[in-house]
C-alpha cells in the first residue's frame, strides 16, 4: 500500500480529525442524496480541481454552464461518441458506418508491429516506459 493509500477506517478517521468536523460518512451521504453537490465533485474530480476553487473561479452561470456541458457530454458513447439525442431512434439509420484510415494511426501501428518483434528479443526492462509518437520530418 502506498502512502495515498487508505482502507475506509483510515480514510473516516481523517475525516473524524479534520478541524472542518466533516465526516466520511456524512459526505458520502451527501453525494448521494445532493444531485448538485454530486454532479460538482464529478465535474471537479475530472478537471483535477478542489471544488472550492470551482466554486470561487466561476461565476453561478459559469458553473451552470459547466454542469450542464459535462452532463450532456457523460451521455455521449465511450466508443464511437454518438449522443443519444443525436440518434433519437435506433431503427431509423441517421449515420452510416464507414472505414476511415487515419495515416497517423496507421503508421503507429505499422511501427508497434515492429517494436513489438524487437522486444522479443530485448530483456523486459529495456522496453520499459517505450511508447510510439508521431514526430514531424524535417
Amino acid at each position: 500500500m502506498s502512502d495515498l493509500d487508505f482502507d475506509l477506517d483510515q480514510l473516516s478517521d481523517l475525516f473524524h480529525a479534520s478541524r472542518w468536523g466533516f465526516s466520511y460518512e456524512g459526505i458520502v451521504h451527501r453525494l448521494r442524496n445532493d444531485d448538485l453537490f454530486a454532479a460538482q465533485m464529478r465535474l471537479c474530480n475530472e478537471w483535477h480541481m478542489p471544488l472550492s476553487e470551482f466554486l470561487d473561479r466561476f461565476t453561478p452561470e459559469d458553473q451552470a454552464n459547466a454542469l450542464a456541458y459535462h452532463a450532456h457530454e457523460t451521455r455521449r458513447c465511450k466508443s464511437c461518441g454518438i449522443h443519444p439525442d443525436d440518434w433519437p431512434d435506433p431503427e431509423v439509420p441517421m449515420f452510416d458506418a464507414v472505414l476511415e484510415v487515419c495515416p497517423g494511426c496507421a503508421e503507429t501501428d505499422r511501427y508497434q508491429r515492429h517494436i513489438t518483434e524487437q522486444q522479443e528479443r530485448m530483456p523486459k526492462s529495456a522496453s520499459d516506459g517505450v511508447r510510439i509518437v508521431l514526430k514531424k520530418r524535417d
